[in-house]
């Protein structure tokens, strides 16, 4: 990752907030000697805007994937990832004063990383249930909703 301004670590916050995803992924895999769970960290931004992925390659590394078919009338959609654990650490220490979202998850992120590949297998896959939690979609309970401040037009 190369040395980023104050102004560029701001920006790239900004985007993997609004447009990102900090996950820890879960994976089964089969060999020929059982069956086990592998876990891996990955930081997505998914744009219509390939110029976005582009830039983010320069500045952090990463891969970019584009689309291999277009649904309906969507516009096509690319991807930039990072899923090396120690890219992944760098990059959310840099960032991590900077979100304000994701914080969390970057928190939950960067003590996965901390784990190793193989060591704890009960902490990766609790963390990895944190991380779900963290990033379901829809509304979290039924507290959130009947505490929200409700805005009244007259």
């Amino acid at each position: 990752m190369k040395e980023l301004t104050q102004f560029e670590l701001g920006y790239v916050a900004g985007i993997v907030d609004g447009e990102g995803c900090i996950s820890i992924m879960r994976r089964v895999a089969r060999r020929s000697y059982g069956t086990y769970h592998d876990f891996t960290v990955h930081v997505t931004v998914g744009t219509t805007t390939f110029e976005l992925c582009e830039r983010l390659m320069q500045w952090v590394g990463g891969k970019t994937y584009y689309p291999h078919e277009i649904r309906g009338n969507r516009k096509p959609q690319a991807y930039w990832v990072i899923t090396r654990r120690g890219e992944v650490r760098d990059f959310l220490l840099a960032l991590q004063p900077y979100l304000l979202i994701k914080k969390e998850q970057a928190k939950l992120a960067l003590e996965f990383c901390q784990l190793g590949r193989s060591i704890c297998p009960d902490m990766r896959a609790n963390l990895h249930g944190k991380m779900m939690e963290l990033n379901h979609r829809g509304v979290a309970n039924e507290t959130a909703i009947s505490q929200a401040p409700v805005l009244t037009l007259q």
